[in-house]
């Protein structure tokens, strides 16, 4: 009895121990889901878009106060990120979500912004006490809380970039851009530096004009206001120049200005529009499109997206050929209609654009019928065409050479044994000469062989490069 309840005891204790991993396996797979995921991005927009709404009350309703439901359903959506902050740190555990993960800037993000919204609950209760009870607190107090509450929904609003997690075309542009920041700083350093030359003789030509204009008036107070405004100092006029490449004010006024004083700064002045937007732009516009294609094509995750996008695109369009080959509608193509309907020019063109070689109909089918049953089904169809796509790849060369070298192993062996045999056979019936010429024979063809399993024939390397007609080969 005692052994019993002890065994019972372990058993329990068993249970108690490794039932926690169970749950926290089965909220991790949820947590993974895509249907949470869906979830929690409905969440993000519909709370952002009803901050937005409560923005947009209080910008034209000045003197109300903000209606009750805005308060109770952006407290019911902090609860509700609060538990699901919970529930990942139950799930991964803190060091894993904060420190160890790979999204840990996300959870740290999600953290202060859940923090912030408990926050804000706590001012808007203090608030509406205080109203309640006739502004009790104090003007002053009452101001603070208006403030700080501003400040924690400007905080909210951050939680939208969490969208970017969800969705793939947002990461791709958002890592795009980041990894065209470099690319842009040292763009704004070369302008910096062609607008500060530039700057130099516009701004020392507008100094010369307005101290002359002062000792001799002779341009005007127009030209002179014109002048301060666009060209002094130096860091006005290196933004006058900014401002006339990026659109910020036309480019006509600041030369108007500067061709009162000098015909030569005028030209200059045009020679710097024209080199900087056809010249200097457009080169920085194709070295941040280039550097953001050659980061893109390296990315991991846009890559497998776009392989498993291409693969649905390639096993769709052969279901779609199998259909066509299909023409009583049974679901099975035999060889005889295999044999008829890639007569057909348009079915050609579409299994060789899918990289099929249809040219012999017989070793086609023969590939493409994995069981040997005399029909093809849609999904050998899909599965047989996928394997003899395109030309060989190098794990095929590679694994022709590896069955030649066992081949031709097992033939040196077997030769081998039937010399033995011979051997033993001639011993008693053929002459000692006749059995030395044999023997000599038999070891010329056991050397070639070994010749062969340690280096493939060179006409290995004129073998066809298209997988069916190697694997015709291999069955042959």
């Amino acid at each position: 009895a005692q052994d019993l309840s002890a065994h019972e005891a372990k058993k329990a204790k068993e249970n108690s121990t490794t039932s926690p991993p169970l749950k926290v396996s089965c909220l991790q797979r949820l947590l993974s889901s895509s249907q949470f995921e869906c979830v929690m991005a409905f969440a993000i927009l519909s709370n952002s878009f009803l901050i937005g709404m409560e923005v947009q009350w209080n910008s034209t309703h000045l003197t109300e106060p903000t209606p009750l439901p805005f308060y109770l359903i952006q407290h019911a959506y902090a609860i509700f990120f609060l538990i699901e902050l919970v529930l990942r740190c139950r799930a991964l555990g803190l060091r894993a979500l904060f420190i160890s993960d790979g999204l840990f800037a996300w959870a740290w993000l999600d953290f202060f912004i859940v923090v912030a919204a408990l926050v804000e609950m706590v001012f808007d209760m203090m608030y509406l006490v205080g109203t309640g009870k006739g502004d009790t607190l104090g003007g002053v107090s009452q101001l603070r809380i208006v403030r700080m509450i501003r400040i924690t929904r400007v905080v909210r609003t951050f939680r939208i970039q969490r969208i970017i997690r969800f969705v793939a075309p947002l990461r791709t542009l958002v890592f795009s851009i980041a990894v065209t920041l470099k690319s842009l700083v040292w763009a704004m350093v070369l302008l910096a530096m062609i607008m500060f030359v530039v700057g130099i003789l516009c701004t020392q030509t507008a100094t010369d004009a307005v101290i002359v204009e002062l000792e001799a008036p002779v341009l005007g107070e127009e030209v002179l206001a014109d002048l301060q405004v666009y060209w002094l100092p130096l860091d006005q006029a290196m933004y006058t120049l900014f401002q006339t490449i990026s659109g910020g004010v036309s480019w006509r006024d600041p030369a108007i200005s500067m061709e009162r004083v000098s015909w030569t700064m005028r030209l200059v002045f045009t020679v710097f529009i024209s080199f900087v937007y056809f010249a200097v732009l457009n080169v920085v516009t194709g070295v941040f499109c280039s550097c953001a294609i050659e980061t893109t094509s390296r990315n991991p995750e846009v890559i497998a997206s776009a392989m498993i996008k291409n693969k649905q695109t390639y096993v769709e369009n052969l279901r779609n050929v199998f259909h066509s080959m299909d023409e009583d509608g049974s679901g099975l193509i035999t060889l005889a209609e295999f044999e008829n309907i890639l007569k057909d020019e348009m079915l050609n063109a579409h299994l060789i654009a899918l990289e099929i070689d249809c040219s012999d109909a017989w070793t086609l089918f023969k590939l493409i019928d994995a069981d040997k049953s005399g029909v093809i089904e849609i999904e050998e169809f899909v599965n047989g065409c996928e394997q003899l796509k395109g030309s060989a790849k190098g794990v095929d060369v590679a694994n022709m050479r590896a069955e030649i070298r066992n081949l031709a192993k097992k033939m040196v062996k077997f030769m081998k044994a039937m010399e033995e045999q011979l051997a033993a056979l001639r011993a008693t019936r053929i002459p000692a000469e006749q059995q030395q010429a044999s023997h000599d024979h038999s070891s010329t063809i056991c050397s070639t062989l070994q010749n062969l399993s340690r280096s493939p024939p060179p006409v290995l390397a004129a073998l066809p490069k298209s997988a069916s007609l190697r694997k015709a080969g291999g069955q042959r």
